[in-house]
């Protein structure tokens, strides 16, 4: 029906900014989607969990033409560690059918993120 890929973006040296509490992201999860199907399909994505975070999708809801693809807005995460694998835990619901996907990343590239 569909098939998704993810990406993960790290940046090195971040520290306190702004204040007590507040970290810059050391890395940054990214979510495509991708119709490889013949038909129009319509999904909610209901949330997205790894060990960087639990985060709320934007877009929630993602209508895709067949080819066509649509990126969930980047997630960001201040946790400070290395990687070698990570476990996507995806929910995403199609009319009244719940399914969960866990992607398992295995010698993701981390990249640096570019400073704003």
């Amino acid at each position: 029906m569909m098939g998704g890929s993810a990406d993960v973006g790290s940046v090195g040296g971040a520290g306190p900014a702004g204040g007590p509490g507040f970290m810059n992201p050391r890395h940054v999860l990214r979510v495509v989607f991708t119709n490889e199907g013949k038909e129009n399909v319509e999904f909610v994505v209901r949330e997205v969990k790894s060990v960087l975070g639990d985060f709320a999708p934007r877009p929630e809801r993602i209508a895709l033409a067949p080819g066509q693809k649509a990126e969930l807005d980047p997630m960001q995460s201040s946790l400070a560690t290395e990687m070698e694998t990570l476990e996507l835990a995806l929910t995403l619901r199609k009319g009244t059918v719940q399914e969960k996907q866990v992607l398992k990343l295995v010698g993701a590239q981390l990249q640096p993120i570019p400073a704003h």
